[in-house]
């Protein structure tokens, strides 16, 4: 049974995370144990109990960001431990899915788990579909994620090498429910782009239209709309590129200037409209997904 942790289990999970880090004092795992009883949906914990009590926990949590995550917030499990006696029942698996449902319901579409080198648990971790992101020394990162790509627009041609490429679009509304769209020379766009650095979805959709349109945005705790993702033509903006963008929902809170990009101008159209004249076919899809069109093959 996975259940989430009580101040039952102190002993016997303080006794398994001293399996899991033995580097670590018993003050130090008492400490952290404390902390995530008192706050246990900030820091929650999920315990296997097994016939003859506690044999295996998954320690989570919800940061702003995780390394090697392009999604924030994104889940992280900083924790995950099962008894030997217990290994190969699926028990690990069973935690994981705990944790990943948790952080799902809170808005993360990725999930994260940071673990030491050691080979069983790298194996583990690719065995559920996590895949490896980042070394740092001893540490070991992992993402996995939680939305999958709803949609695939395009054929990849043969013979071609396409650079992969990760955005975030928005899809905004006015008063009388006309949409925002972005006209530069080469058609008509959703404002949004790809990421820079580091960035993540929602801090590049901010620092997209506030670049294209000169305005702030906020976007609400449920505007996640869909990620999707698209093969560009080569011959076409921006060369043979495949890119799989995240689309939310948004508001614009502010107009603080002119655009720095020159070239695009904003018009606001119906959503029909949009859905029949926008350039990309997964920002169509975007649109048709948002506002309820009929059907949602925008490939044409």
């Amino acid at each position: 049974m996975i259940r989430r942790a009580v101040p039952g289990d102190k002993g016997l999970w303080v006794e398994m995370r001293m399996g899991l880090w033995p580097e670590r004092g018993k003050k130090e795992h008492i400490w952290e144990i404390d902390k995530r009883l008192s706050a246990p949906e900030r820091y929650p914990t999920w315990i296997a109990a097994g016939e003859k009590g506690p044999c295996g926990f998954i320690e989570a949590s919800l940061p702003d960001t995780v390394p090697g995550c392009m999604a924030s917030p994104a889940g992280l499990i900083a924790g995950w431990f099962v008894a030997l006696g217990y290994q190969g029942r699926g028990i690990g698996s069973k935690l994981i899915r705990a944790a990943e449902t948790w952080a799902g319901e809170r808005g993360a579409l990725e999930m994260g788990s940071v673990t030491d080198t050691c080979p069983i648990r790298r194996a583990a971790h690719i065995h559920l579909g996590f895949r490896e992101v980042v070394t740092n020394g001893d540490t070991r990162y992992f993402i996995k994620e939680l939305a999958p790509v709803v949609h695939i627009f395009g054929d990849p041609q043969q013979g071609i090498e396409y650079q992969q490429r990760w955005g975030a679009y928005a899809v905004i509304t006015d008063d009388e429910g006309r949409i925002a769209v972005i006209r530069t020379p080469e058609g008509l766009f959703l404002p949004g782009g790809g990421m820079e650095g580091a960035e993540d979805y929602r801090s590049c959709l901010i620092r997209e239209v506030y670049e294209e349109l000169g305005c702030r945005i906020s976007l609400p705790y449920d505007g996640f709309i869909g990620r999707a993702a698209c093969y560009g033509d080569p011959q076409r903006i921006g060369g043979p590129l495949y890119t799989i963008v995240c689309f939310y929902r948004a508001e614009i809170t502010e107009r603080v200037c002119e655009g720095i990009e020159s070239d695009h101008e904003l018009f606001w159209l119906e959503p029909e409209e949009t859905a029949s004249k926008l350039y990309l076919p997964h920002q169509r899809w975007a649109v048709v997904r948002t506002c309820g069109l009929d059907g949602e093959n925008t490939d044409g």
